[in-house]
C-alpha cells in the first residue's frame, strides 16, 4: 500500500474511533492551508486524548516502534483536520438548507477542497452519495465569471496594526496586506475590517487601510479583515490581538480658585484636581482634612476635574487633597491649606470699674470683643466721636484700654472692630462719674457692721444674694437669661441615647511592632455610648478606608492576617452611633525588616531632555551603603540589575531598590522630539529657588523666551530672570502647576505663523518634612508619674544639611525652654487634667542675602532705592528687619516665606553700610553688609583766569582754575578753548582743579570748563580772553 493511501486509512480509522459533533464553518472552495481558524475542533466539541491515540497506534501495528511524540503530533493533526472538514461540511449543509451534517455533506466538503481531496481522494465515504456534475457550458455567464474569479483569484491576507501595542487614547492604523498572482493584478478587491465578529465602520471599501482615531483598554480584542471580489468573499486574514496599554496616573496636584486658598466667608471656592499624565477614565476623589473626609467623586475621561464649594463657611478652613485613579492604583496630591477669612461681627463693649460707682481716680477698663472674626483684629475706642486709642488682637479675642478716670470722663463710649474685611461699631455704653460727698465710705462701713451684728451673718448673706440677683438681672436682659438656660438644657445628654466618646485604637501584638508575615489585629474601643455602633478603620494620615463594621458593642477588631512591607504606616479608627463620629489617635505600626525608601537623583538634574540625549539616574539609599546590586524598574516592569547608576535614552517612570533600602518613588524622565523644551530640576522642595530653563535644539536668533503657568503668561518682574532663556521661582511653596515656554520669532510673526512652544512640564513642590506626630512614652502614664513626649517627623534624606527645631505645648502654653533641637521633652509629673498636648517642628532661617537695587550704576539723590532681603531656607512666617549701620530703617513680614523688600527715597545722607536680619522665632540671622555710595551730582562749575601781573604778554603762563561748589568726589575737570579740549585734571578729594597755559597770539577767544563725577557733566559759562595791541590781555 502506498504511503498516502496508508495515511488516509489511518485518518479514517481514527476518525471512526472518536465521537464528532458538527458546526457550520467556512464556505466550500477555500483551501485547506488558507482557512486556519484556531480551536475549531474545540468549538465543535471534538477531543483527541493523547493517551488514547498512543494506544490505538500501538494496537494498529502501523510501525515497529511508536515514539512518545508521535501520539502528540498525530492528535494535533487529527484535531486540525477534523475541525477543517467539519467547517467545510457545515458550509455544504448550509447551502443544502439543512441544519444537520450527513455523510453526503462530508463527501462534498472533501471532494470540493483541492488539498483534502488529494489527501482523502481514495477513501470511500459510506452513504456519501454522488457528486453533482454540471457541464461548464451549461452554467450562466455570471456564475462562470464568479467561479473564474473565485478559482483564480485567491489572495493571501495579512492584517497588521501600527503601532502593535498602542497607548490608550492614541490612534491605530489597521492594514490588510494582500498578495495576488501577477496574472490577477487587475482584480478589484474590496476590504472590510472586523472587531471580534462585528464589522467596523465604514464597512466594505476599496482602501486596504482603516484608521481608528482613538483606542481604549476595552478595545484590547481580536481584529481581522476580509476581501471580496464581484460581491463574494475571496479571502480572510488570521485574527490578530491588539493590546492597548494603559498609562498610570502620575503627578497629581490640587489647586484652588481663588489661588493660594485664601477665601472670604460666603465666597465660592473651586478645588481643581490635575494629573500630569495618565490614560483612560479617571476617577477623581476630593478629601477634606488630614483624616480624609470624602467630599466628592467624579469619573471622566479627562486629566482635570473640578469640585465647587458655592459658599464657604468658617468650618471649611481646613487642609484638602485629592486622588486620581484610572484603575492602576490611586495617586494622591499634596495637602493644600484653605484659610477662610471671617468678617468681624458687631463687637460688645463692657466697662469695668473697681466698685459699684465710678469716682475720680479710679482706673477704668474698657474691653471690646467681637464674637466672630478672623484675626488679627484691630480695636479702636471712642468717647462720643473722639478716638481714645487702639489695641490689636493678633490672635483674635478681645482687647482692653485702661483710663484713669476724671470728672470729665462721663459720656457715651463705644468701640470699633476691624480685620480688613469691614469695620463694625458697638452700641454705645453710658458712663457716669460720681463725685464723693463727705465720708461716704466710712458711713457705708458703719451700716454694714451694724447689719452684721443685728441680723446675723446668714441674714446678711441672704440680703447679699438678693442684691446680687437684682444686679445680674439688671445687667443681663431677660432674653439673654432665657437663652443661657435653654443652651444649658440642650447641653444635657438626652435620655434617648448617649454619644460614643473616648475612642482609642490598640494593636495586637502591643506597641504596633510586628514582623513581616505576622498577623496584626487593630482593636477599636469606645469608653461609652449606646445603640448600634459603626466602626471604621483607616490607614495613613490621609485616611485610606480599610474596613467598616456595625455591631451593638463598644469594641470591634480588624485583622491583617499577614502584614507586608507596605503596611508600615499610621492607623486610626472612628466610632459612630448616629450622633456624630468620634476619632481615635494615630497609632504607628512598624514592620521589622522594612528599610527606608531609596531615592533617585538625575545627572544633569533635569527631568526633560532632547531625543538622542542621555540622562544618568543615580540610586541612593538614606542608610550607609550595603554591598549588593541595585535593581532597576521602568514603570512596574523589571529593567535590570547592576550598578547604582544607569543611563537612559527613552521616556519612562524609573524606580530602584538597593540591598539596604525599599523601592523608591518613581521619577518620570521625558525625552522630547520637539525643537524647544522646558527643563526643571529634580527634586523640588518647599523653600527652594527653582530655575526653569527654556532650551532650543538648535540656537536661533530669538527674542526673550516667554514663560507660562497654567496657560497664563508669567511677567518677568514677578520672577527672577537671570537671562533670556531662564527664570527663577524664588522660595517655592504654592507654585505647583503646569508650565511651558515659547519662543516668539520676529519673522514668524511677520508671516502670521504661531510661536514655537515647548513641552508641558508639571512642577510638584514636595514637603520638606511631613506634619509631626506627638507620641507619649508610656502611652498611658500613671497620675503623678513621669512621661516623655516625642515630636516625630522625618526630614527628606535628599536634604541632609537641614535641621529641625521643636517646641511643645500644653493647651496654648509653651513647655520647657521654648524651641529646642531635641525632638523629646520629659515631664517629671503629669496629672489627670494634663491631657491636651501638641508640638511644633520648624526650620530655622538660614543667613539672609541682601541685594540693593538702583535704577543705574550709581545711586543719586532722588532715586528710589529697593532693599531686598531673602533667606534660602526657613519656615514661615519670617520677619525681615533692615539696617543702615546699627540704625533700624524698618521691617517687613513674609507670611508665606520668601523674601521682603523696603523702598527708600535716596538723599545725600544715605551712603553707608546696609544689612538685614531674618527671624522666624527660632533665632535671628544677620546678612553680610552691603556698602552703598550715594553720588551727589556736580553743580555748575566756575572758571577763573589768573595771570602773573596786570598785563599778559606772549610767553606768560596763565592759570585756568575750574571749581564746582557741590558734588561727590572724585570729580573730573576738562578745559576748553572754544570747542577744542586743552586738557583735564582730576580732583580726588573734591574742590577745584587748575590747568596752566603758556600764551601765544592764537590763544585769544572764549574759554570754558566742564565738571563730571558720573551722573552727568556740567559746563561753566564762557570767559573771553583777548590780546589788545598784541600785548594787553582783557578779561583777567
Amino acid at each position: 500500500m502506498k504511503p498516502a493511501a496508508r495515511f488516509s486509512v489511518v485518518v479514517v480509522l481514527f476518525l471512526e474511533s472518536f465521537p464528532i459533533m458538527c458546526r457550520f464553518g467556512k464556505k466550500s472552495g477555500e483551501t485547506y492551508a488558507r482557512a486556519q481558524v484556531p480551536a475549531h475542533s474545540l468549538r465543535a466539541g471534538v477531543q483527541f486524548p493523547v493517551g488514547r491515540v498512543h494506544r490505538l497506534l500501538r494496537k494498529g501495528s502501523y510501525a515497529e516502534r511508536v515514539g512518545a511524540s508521535a501520539s502528540v503530533y498525530l492528535a494535533a493533526v487529527l484535531e486540525y483536520l477534523t475541525g477543517e472538514i467539519l467547517q467545510l461540511a457545515g458550509n455544504a449543509a448550509r447551502e443544502d438548507r439543512k441544519t444537520r451534517i450527513v455523510p453526503h455533506h462530508l463527501q462534498l466538503a472533501i471532494r470540493n477542497s483541492e488539498e483534502l481531496n488529494k489527501l482523502l481522494g481514495r477513501v470511500t465515504i459510506a452513504q456519501g452519495g454522488v457528486l453533482p456534475n454540471i457541464q461548464a457550458v451549461l452554467l450562466p455567464k455570471k456564475t462562470e465569471s464568479h467561479h473564474k474569479v473565485q478559482s483564480k483569484c485567491s489572495p493571501v491576507l495579512l492584517l497588521t496594526a501600527r503601532p502593535p501595542r498602542p497607548t490608550e487614547g492614541t490612534a491605530v492604523t489597521l492594514t490588510c496586506e494582500t498578495w495576488l498572482p501577477p496574472q490577477q493584478a487587475d482584480v478589484q478587491l474590496q476590504f472590510c475590517f472586523f472587531r471580534d465578529d462585528r464589522a467596523l465602520e465604514p464597512g466594505w471599501s476599496r482602501s486596504p487601510e482603516l484608521q481608528v482615531s482613538a483606542v481604549w483598554s476595552e478595545d484590547s480584542v481580536s481584529y481581522r479583515c476580509e476581501a471580496q471580489a464581484a460581491g463574494s468573499t475571496v479571502g480572510r486574514s488570521k485574527p490578530i490581538q491588539v493590546q492597548v496599554q494603559r498609562v498610570s496616573v502620575y503627578n497629581v496636584s490640587l489647586e484652588t480658585r481663588p489661588p493660594g486658598g485664601h477665601v472670604v466667608e460666603g465666597q465660592k471656592l473651586v478645588l481643581v484636581c490635575l494629573a500630569a499624565g495618565g490614560t483612560g477614565d479617571v476617577t477623581f476623589v476630593w478629601y477634606k482634612g488630614a483624616l480624609g473626609l470624602t467630599l466628592e467623586t467624579k469619573t471622566q475621561r479627562s486629566l482635570t476635574a473640578e469640585f465647587e464649594l458655592p459658599a464657604v463657611k468658617e468650618s471649611d478652613a481646613e487642609q484638602y487633597y485629592c486622588a486620581a485613579d484610572n484603575g492602576r492604583g490611586p495617586c494622591l496630591s499634596g495637602l493644600v491649606s484653605v484659610t477662610v477669612a471671617v468678617p468681624v461681627s458687631r463687637p460688645v463693649l463692657t466697662v469695668g470699674t473697681p466698685g459699684a460707682h465710678t469716682v475720680p481716680g479710679d482706673v477704668l477698663q474698657l474691653r471690646c470683643e467681637a464674637p466672630r472674626g478672623s484675626p488679627p483684629i484691630l480695636y479702636r475706642f471712642y468717647r462720643g466721636d473722639v478716638a481714645l486709642g487702639s489695641s490689636p488682637a493678633p490672635s483674635g479675642g478681645g482687647a482692653s484700654l485702661n483710663l484713669s478716670v476724671t470728672e470729665e470722663h462721663s459720656g457715651n463710649y463705644s468701640c470699633e472692630a476691624d480685620n480688613g474685611l469691614g469695620a463694625q461699631r458697638s452700641e454705645a455704653v453710658t458712663l457716669s462719674v460720681t463725685v464723693p460727698a463727705g465720708d461716704r465710705k466710712r458711713l457705708t462701713l458703719v451700716i454694714v457692721e451694724g447689719l452684721l451684728s443685728t441680723l446675723g451673718l446668714s441674714t446678711a448673706a441672704l440680703l447679699f444674694c438678693c442684691w446680687l440677683k437684682r444686679k445680674v438681672v439688671s445687667v443681663v436682659g431677660g432674653d439673654e437669661v432665657y437663652s443661657l438656660v435653654y443652651h444649658l438644657q440642650q447641653a444635657r445628654p438626652s435620655a434617648a441615647g448617649v454619644s460614643v466618646y473616648n475612642v482609642s485604637l490598640e494593636t495586637r501584638p502591643p506597641g504596633g511592632h510586628v514582623v513581616e508575615g505576622q498577623k496584626l489585629v487593630l482593636v477599636c474601643l469606645a469608653a461609652g455610648g449606646t445603640g448600634d455602633v459603626t466602626f471604621v478603620w483607616y490607614k495613613g494620615a490621609l485616611g485610606l478606608t480599610l474596613e467598616t463594621k456595625t455591631q451593638r458593642s463598644l469594641t470591634a477588631e480588624f485583622e491583617l492576617p499577614a502584614v507586608k512591607e507596605s503596611d508600615a504606616e499610621q492607623y486610626y479608627c472612628a466610632a459612630d452611633n448616629g450622633r456624630g463620629p468620634c476619632l481615635s489617635g494615630l497609632v504607628s505600626v512598624t514592620v521589622a525588616g522594612v528599610p527606608p525608601k531609596a531615592f533617585l537623583l538625575l545627572k544633569p538634574p533635569w527631568t526633560t531632555a532632547f531625543e538622542n540625549e542621555k540622562v544618568t539616574i543615580v540610586c541612593n539609599s538614606p542608610l550607609p551603603p550595603v554591598p549588593g546590586d541595585v535593581t532597576w524598574y521602568d514603570d512596574e516592569s523589571f529593567l535590570r540589575k547592576g550598578s547604582k547608576e544607569i543611563q537612559v535614552k527613552k521616556s519612562g517612570s524609573y524606580r530602584c531598590r538597593t540591598s539596604g533600602s525599599s523601592l523608591s518613588d518613581p521619577v518620570h524622565v521625558e525625552f522630547s522630539s520637539g525643537e524647544l523644551i522646558l527643563r526643571a530640576p529634580h527634586p523640588i522642595f518647599e523653600g527652594d529657588n527653582v530655575t526653569l530653563k527654556c532650551q532650543e535644539r538648535s540656537k536661533k536668533v530669538t527674542e526673550k523666551k516667554v514663560f507660562y503657568k497654567d496657560g497664563q503668561k508669567l511677567r518677568r518682574e514677578e520672577v527672577s530672570a537671570s537671562d533670556s532663556d531662564a527664570i527663577t521661582l524664588q522660595s517655592v511653596s504654592s507654585d505647583n502647576g503646569l508650565y511651558h515656554c515659547a519662543t516668539p520669532f520676529r519673522w514668524w510673526h511677520a508671516l502670521g505663523l504661531p510661536e514655537s512652544t515647548s513641552n508641558r512640564l508639571r512642577i510638584q513642590v514636595q514637603e520638606l518634612f511631613p506634619l509631626p506626630v506627638l507620641t507619649a512614652s508610656p502611652a498611658q502614664p500613671v497620675e503623678g508619674g513621669p512621661v516623655t513626649l516625642t515630636c516625630e517627623t522625618q526630614l527628606s534624606p535628599q536634604r541632609p544639611d537641614v535641621r529641625l527645631r521643636f517646641r511643645f505645648f500644653r493647651e496654648k502654653q509653651p513647655l520647657g525652654s521654648g524651641w529646642s533641637w531635641s525632638p523629646e521633652l520629659r515631664i517629671l509629673t503629669v496629672w489627670r487634667e494634663d491631657s491636651s498636648y501638641w508640638c511644633q517642628a520648624a526650620i530655622p532661617v538660614s543667613r539672609p542675602v541682601l541685594t540693593v537695587g538702583t535704577p543705574g550704576a550709581r545711586a543719586v539723590p532722588g532715586d528710589v532705592l529697593q532693599l531686598h532681603c531673602e533667606v534660602p531656607r526657613g519656615s514661615p512666617p519670617i520677619l525681615y528687619r533692615f539696617y543702615r549701620g546699627d540704625v533700624a530703617l524698618g521691617s517687613s513680614p513674609a507670611p508665606s516665606g520668601g523674601g521682603a523688600s523696603l523702598n527708600l527715597s535716596v538723599t545725600e545722607e544715605h551712603s553707608g553700610n546696609y544689612s538685614c536680619e531674618a527671624d522666624n522665632g527660632l533665632g535671628a540671622q544677620r546678612s553680610e553688609a552691603v556698602t552703598l555710595s550715594v553720588t551727589v551730582p556736580v553743580s555748575r562749575p566756575v572758571l577763573t583766569l589768573a595771570a602773573p601781573g596786570t598785563r599778559a604778554v606772549v610767553g606768560d603762563v596763565v592759570e585756568l582754575h575750574c571749581e564746582a561748589q557741590r558734588g561727590s568726589p572724585p570729580i573730573l575737570y576738562r578745559f576748553y578753548h572754544e570747542d577744542i579740549a586743552l586738557g583735564s585734571s582730576v580732583a580726588l578729594s573734591g574742590g577745584g582743579a587748575s590747568f596752566n597755559l603758556s600764551l601765544t597770539k592764537e590763544y585769544s577767544g572764549n574759554y570754558s570748563c566742564e565738571a563730571e563725577n558720573g551722573p552727568g557733566a556740567q559746563h561753566s559759562e564762557a570767559v573771553t580772553f583777548n590780546f589788545t595791541g598784541g600785548l594787553v590781555v582783557s578779561g583777567l
